[in-house]
């Protein structure tokens, strides 16, 4: 199911199960349950307890009503400052992706200083001074990605403190060779792995900048994450 129709299907539920009608009936059904009982029909409440256990226990869910409250934001902030186009925000988190892997395979940072926060170059460049040392190259292909939301923004009146997050999943291939014989020496059966990460941008002198990268998403760390606009 396309995330659109995902979210839509969620909306509904979440509809649903907060409608006044839902409400109204949470007091008379934990009384009954304190005075030894339980009236009406309880398997309604049965699926709605199934409900909201699908609808508050999966990344994909939270991500979508994140995603959601960030457009709320990522609109009004538009109407006053188009760095905030939701779209553009979208190309450019796809753009680094790509470019970044391209530099890291490439062992050449220098192509995507402009993208990146001063701690961030020095952090990657390590990594690819050691790949550089040991004569290795880290082979690094984003075969499709399936979801991509901004998550997280947070606009303030001085500029110098607006970030937004994105929540990007999908499939990677990741192996890393002996340059000198082709040898494979990490994932040898070269494995597509999914993949769950979030893009921490910050902006500086009026461009976004990645700040962090989260390779392993957690529900928690999707949760965290803030929406909010001066």
């Amino acid at each position: 199911m396309k995330q659109n129709k995902i979210k839509y299907v969620i909306l509904f539920f979440c509809f649903i199960l907060f409608s006044d009608k839902a409400y109204a009936g949470y007091g008379s059904f934990w009384f009954n349950v304190r005075s030894g009982g339980v009236q009406g029909n309880i398997w309604n409440w049965i699926g709605y307890s199934i409900v909201a256990v699908i609808i508050f226990s999966t990344v994909t869910t939270i991500v979508i009503w994140k995603s959601y409250l960030s457009k709320r934001i990522l609109k009004k902030s538009f109407k006053t400052d188009s760095i905030w186009d939701i779209e553009k925000l979208k190309s450019h988190t796809r753009e680094s992706i790509y470019r970044l892997n391209d530099a890291i395979q490439n062992k050449d940072l220098n192509k995507v200083a402009d993208l990146l926060t001063t701690e961030l170059f020095n952090e990657l460049n390590s990594v690819v001074s050691e790949l550089i040392q040991k004569g290795e190259k880290n082979i690094r292909k984003c075969n499709d990605i399936r979801v991509l939301e901004i998550i997280g923004c947070e606009d303030f009146k001085n500029d110098l403190f607006d970030k937004y997050i994105a929540y990007i999943q999908g499939y990677m291939l990741n192996y890393t060779i002996l340059e000198t014989t082709g040898e494979i020496i990490k994932n040898k059966d070269c494995r597509i792995w999914d993949f769950s990460i979030t893009y921490h941008f910050v902006r500086i002198e009026n461009q976004w900048r990645l700040e962090k990268i989260n390779n392993s998403a957690t529900t928690l760390d999707v949760l965290k994450t803030k929406n909010h606009v001066e």
